[in-house]
């Protein structure tokens, strides 16, 4: 219960550093992939850095090594990661409720 004690403060987000990270992986062909990394800075939505590469790996293979090139960048610019996504199927792991004996 609120007695009425206290100031209101408002909650102000610092969003200095964050960035908006996409991973785009597109299939070619049979053997190709097209991957795209687009990363945007938080507050005004500038680009701060665009790839795109063909590589010959599976998607798995794929997003984990555009995500190699975005955590370099990110470890090099002092950049946080605020929000990411990403159209690849990455697998799961989901646990079951049944029990076996």
């Amino acid at each position: 219960m609120w007695l009425g004690r206290g100031k209101i403060e408002e909650s102000v987000r610092e969003v200095d550093g964050l960035v908006l990270v996409n991973i785009k992986i597109e299939r070619k062909d049979r053997q190709t992939r097209i991957v795209s990394i687009r990363i945007k800075a938080r507050p005004e939505g500038n680009k701060v850095f665009d790839a795109e590469y063909e590589t010959s790996q599976s998607e798995v293979y794929a997003y984990y090594g555009a995500k190699e090139h975005v955590n370099k960048f990110l470890q090099d610019n002092d950049y946080v990661i605020d929000v990411e996504t990403t159209n690849a199927t990455l697998p799961t792991v989901r646990t079951t409720n049944k029990r076996s004996r």
